[in-house]
């Protein structure tokens, strides 16, 4: 039980670890930076494969050339390249990858535009947003903190128990320890006794003989 308890604490504090880091790589949603994790290598090493990086949205004014957008490639699909060239009569932007060689091929619509990312990302966090925040990681994590508040408190009654077993343990060996000099005491009192009343006998005896012997040397007189 002690080994099953120790692992509960040890997976609970993880589950803990986890959420808190997940409500930090949420943290901007506050301000309206949304998180996107990086799945190229087109913007290495500005950003990393698996990094984590947030935009917001801005007005076509707002993004200049130099500047990292995140922009609709498709269906759920997006990219995050710099902008080189900004075309303000078609209001679209060409783009290209910072690992890559050339040009992104077709420009860009500034209605394609998700919004400007920031100029830094979280390395690595990208894998763990992936795993975190799908339906069975979630409830596999509800399932550990269950788990984990059944099994302390049975732990925290055993102890309770033990050490209720302990004081009565404790107070037996008083009660025989009680016992034990209530036990001298009288040994003590019935020996004292005895002695008196065999010498009480002994002179009663002797005291018998003498007025017997008595008798008889008055009676042969």
């Amino acid at each position: 039980m002690t080994i099953l308890s120790g692992i509960m604490r040890v997976l609970t504090w993880l589950v803990y670890i986890a959420i808190a880091a997940a409500l930090l790589i949420a943290a901007p949603l506050i301000f309206e930076y949304r998180p996107a994790v990086v799945l190229s290598g087109s913007m290495e090493p500005t950003y990393p494969v698996g990094s984590i990086i947030y935009y917001k949205a801005a007005g076509f004014e707002e993004i200049s050339e130099g500047d990292v957008i995140t922009f609709s490639i498709g269906q759920d699909s997006y990219a995050t390249h710099r902008v080189v060239e900004k075309d303000q009569g078609a209001k679209s932007f060409i783009t290209k990858g910072d690992n890559n060689p050339s040009n992104d091929v077709n420009p860009v619509e500034y209605g394609r535009v998700a919004g400007k990312a920031l100029g830094f990302a979280i390395p690595y966090a990208g894998y763990f947003k992936e795993m975190a925040f799908h339906w069975y990681t979630i409830l596999v994590a509800f399932l550990i903190i269950l788990a984990g508040a059944i099994v302390s408190p049975a732990k925290v009654d055993k102890k309770k128990g033990s050490r209720g077993g302990s004081g009565d343990r404790g107070g037996s060996g008083g009660s025989r320890g009680s016992s034990g000099s209530r036990g001298s005491s009288g040994s003590r009192d019935s020996r004292g006794g005895s002695g008196g009343s065999g010498g009480s006998g002994g002179s009663d005896s002797r005291g018998g003989r003498e007025r017997k012997e008595g008798l008889t040397g008055e009676d042969a007189a």
